[in-house]
């Protein structure tokens, strides 16, 4: 073509005004210019419009005839010149110099400034011949030329006048500047809005490629695949305008015909691509919003634009959604049914708790499980890597089924069962995809519901959960009283010394004879494998030198895999916690049962052997004051073993054993058992808290109790002394009546039992009964907050130590009774 539509509408223009100038109709030709300027400045008519309006009335002018419907029907599209007059033609008088003008805009501003002179000047009003115009080819660009360089912008590739920019405002697109590229405005802009659509695809094609490189994961290549299926229409569609390319452009004057050709321009080309330009903005929108993420926070991204408002958007959102989801539905697949975790790139949300377990779920994880716990420390799950789409209570189903499938082939032993159960089960969710999360859902749980019954039956059964429950509760929380009763003989003497001198392997060696000598130990079930005697074990603890044997001691009962899941170390010092404190108040009933003993077995039955002794009255109130220091220790031991053995330990336990029974799951199971352990250690006022303040009190008024015996052992001993002292001078009274001299001396009238020594006897029982009491008042007085913090079962042993408000009433109503 050799000149655009464009310039051949300015071409008419100069020729009409060419044309009044020679007919001397100057004011014509000024009135014409200014009404073509205001034609061409109305909004919505184009240059192909302006060019048929003035053909138009043209013809009507050379017809004569008027605007009638036979001259409508004569009129046909307006034949242009296809060149201006070659240059040096003469219209009438001189010549005009060619370089006078140089542009048709130029021409069109001589004339209308000669048609405004006045008409007395010859030499303007004079027609001369005007110069050659050049062509306007030299300074607009062809409009094909400008179509080849957009489509191959728009595949990402540098045009003639376009070219990428990072920096460029707008669309990134740097146009050629108006110097170097004379185009209207409205070409320009296109320029701009189709480049943007080149930076898109650029944005898409590079997020491809970095997707498909090494390292990527699954759930990132599928959503490149499915990325590459959007542009792989982009590609079709440009295939189709490269061959519309080579359909020329119809010209002014040409049959109608031709101008309904598939030819392209710039505008035609922006309808073509107005929709591949919305699809790869949200493509782009879809890998600028994820980018740097993985897995199921990738796949969040993604469905974070399913719930936007525009139509075209949400398909678009979901059909790579459902592309994505293919690799991630899969991973669930595996891991719910076959407890196989293959994440190279960590894009699931279920992750193995440290770098050496096994990812796999083989039993290579057994091995490398040695020493942690196979529940709690194999898997977790990741939240920041779970889909929206899945909630929080699936996701925690589908963890705790993969766990189970892994706890029952490595710490169970039972991967056959996995092995048989597997195939059958996963082939009902082997086409499950993004759309069918109701469906995938009830799949999870009916397979998890399947795993933990097969797994509590196998604790139940094989595991033996209820007879190392028993075992626990009989040894550690001293639930069996002949093995106390055998035990404190056995290890009495051992554990009475000084904690340094006490041999570990000494206990054990009379822990297995308590054991033994005891009704469970020496049981049918004692003696086989994997009984109390081959599990329960006595431990020492690093002791200081003021610290006997008892301060060190504690039993502990070894559990493997699986239940040492649930009854975990951290359960086991819950235990031993338990265990001292059951042990100090067994030792205290033991200690004041022997001050019993000793006191009215002993020192009672002796004082009629004291009768006329002067001693007699101080050694009878000192009895009584040991009775009764040593009643109000026994009642307070007495009660607190009834509060912490039948209302802590028994009605918890009674709860823990049934949650046990009907635990659907593991988990259930563990935190039944935690449940029990944090409620029995706040009962029992080891918890923290105001439980913390009080411990050291309790733990002083037991010892304290237990410190009774050796006092009464000493009274006992002055009390002894005083009885042989008795018989002795019995003796020598009855030798000196047989030799027929006196039978008493003045020094047979002293007492048998020194004042002295019942005065420091009467002076320590006194002490320890005003210690004894102030301890009891302050721990009375503290266990109301407790009971607040804690539990208001702690109320319970407040109201049997202080039933009569005996140790809380005031002192004057308090009186002691002597």
């Amino acid at each position: 073509m050799t000149g655009s539509k464009y310039a051949a509408v300015d071409r008419v223009q100069l020729l009409d005004e060419l044309r009044l100038v020679q007919q001397q109709r100057q004011d014509d030709a000024a009135r014409f210019s200014e009404l073509y300027q205001q034609l061409c400045r109305c909004a919505g008519l184009s240059r192909g419009g302006l060019c048929g309006v003035l053909s138009l009335l043209q013809q009507l002018v050379d017809s004569g005839t008027g605007l009638t419907a036979s001259s409508l029907a004569s009129i046909k599209p307006l034949a242009l010149p296809k060149a201006l007059p070659q240059p040096g033609v003469l219209l009438r008088g001189k010549a005009v110099p060619d370089t006078s003008i140089n542009t048709i805009d130029q021409v069109s501003k001589s004339l209308r400034s000669r048609a405004l002179q006045k008409p007395g000047s010859a030499a303007v009003l004079q027609l001369q011949p005007v110069a050659a115009v050049p062509a306007a080819d030299a300074f607009l660009v062809k409009e094909s030329v400008l179509v080849k360089d957009v489509l191959r912008t728009v595949q990402g590739l540098t045009g003639r006048y376009n070219t990428f920019n990072a920096t460029a405002a707008g669309s990134g697109i740097a146009v050629a500047p108006q110097e170097q590229l004379q185009i209207p405005g409205r070409w320009r802009a296109a320029l701009h809005e189709l480049g943007e659509l080149g930076v898109m695809y650029k944005r898409v094609q590079a997020a491809i490629a970095e997707g498909r490189g090494q390292g990527s994961g699954s759930v990132r290549q599928a959503l490149c695949a499915a990325l590459a299926d959007e542009v792989t229409d982009f590609y079709r569609l440009m295939a189709v305008l490269e061959t519309q390319l080579a359909v020329p452009q119809p010209m002014p004057g040409d049959e109608p015909a031709a101008a309904a050709g598939p030819y392209l321009s710039l505008p035609r080309l922006q309808l073509w691509l107005d929709e591949p330009l919305r699809r790869m903005r949200l493509l782009a929108a879809l890998v600028d919003s994820c980018a740097g993420a993985g897995g199921g926070l990738l796949a969040g991204g993604v469905w974070a634009a399913t719930n936007v408002g525009d139509p075209l958007a949400r398909s678009y959102a979901v059909r790579i959604l459902h592309q994505m989801c293919v690799p991630l539905f899969d991973m669930i697949r595996r891991w719910v049914f076959e407890g196989v975790l293959e994440d190279p790139a960590c894009e699931f949300f279920v992750v193995p708790c440290s770098s050496d377990s096994s990812s796999s779920g083989s039993t290579a994880g057994a091995a490398a499980g040695v020493g942690r716990d196979l529940w709690r420390d194999a898997y977790r799950l990741e939240p920041a890597c779970v889909p929206p789409f899945i909630t929080a209570e699936l996701a925690e189903t589908i963890l705790r089924a993969g766990k189970s499938i892994n706890f029952l082939r490595d710490a169970c032993g039972d991967a056959r069962w996995v092995q048989e159960w597997a195939p059958a089960a996963a082939g009902t969710a082997a086409a499950l995809g993004y759309g069918q999360l109701p469906v995938l859902e009830r799949v999870v749980v009916s397979a998890g519901r399947s795993i933990d019954a097969r797994l509590m039956a196998v604790l139940h059964s094989s595991g033996e959960l209820s007879r190392h429950c028993q075992a626990i509760r009989c040894y550690l929380l001293l639930g069996q009283g002949d093995f106390v009763v055998a035990l404190l003989d056995v290890l009495g003497l051992e554990l009475n010394k000084p904690a340094k001198d006490v041999s570990e392997v000494t206990l054990n060696h009379l822990l297995r004879q308590a054991l033994l000598a005891s009704a469970g130990g020496g049981g049918a079930r004692g003696d086989e494998e994997g009984g109390a005697v081959d599990r329960l074990r006595a431990h020492k603890a690093a002791g200081g030198d003021a610290e006997t044997g008892w301060d060190v001691f504690s039993l502990h009962y070894q559990l493997g895999p699986p239940l040492s899941s649930i009854f975990t170390p951290a359960a086991q010092t819950c235990y031993s916690q338990l265990s001292r404190l059951l042990w100090l108040m067994r030792r205290t009933e033991r200690s004041l049962g022997s001050a019993w003993h000793t006191l009215k077995v002993e020192v009672e039955r002796s004082l009629p052997r004291f009768a006329g002794d002067a001693c007699v009255p101080r050694l009878a109130e000192l009895l009584r004051r040991c009775l009764r220091l040593r009643a109000e220790m026994a009642h307070f031991n007495i009660n607190l073993q009834y509060y912490i053995n039948l209302e802590v330990l028994e009605c918890a336990w009674s709860e823990f054993t049934a949650a046990a029974a009907a635990a659907p799951d593991l988990d259930c199971l563990i935190a039944a058992h935690e449940k029990f352990l944090a409620a029995v250690l706040a009962r029992a006022l080891l918890g923290p808290g105001q439980a913390e303040k009080l411990r050291p009190q309790l733990t002083q008024l037991l010892k304290m109790c237990m410190g009774l015996a050796p006092l009464v052992a000493r009274f006992n001993e002055r009390v002894q002394a005083g009885v042989l002292a008795l018989e002795r001078r019995a003796a020598d009274a009855a030798s000196n009546t047989a030799r027929g001299d006196w039978g008493s001396t003045s020094s047979q009238h002293e007492p048998a039992v020194s004042q002295q020594d019942l005065a420091e006897m009467q002076q320590a029982v006194a002490k320890m009964h005003d210690k004894y009491g102030a301890l009891l008042k302050g721990f009375l007085t503290g266990l109301p907050a407790a009971a607040n913090e804690v539990n208001a079962e702690v109320r319970f042993l407040l109201a049997r130590l202080n039933f009569s408000d005996f140790y809380t009433r005031s002192p004057k109503a308090g009186t002691e009774v002597q």
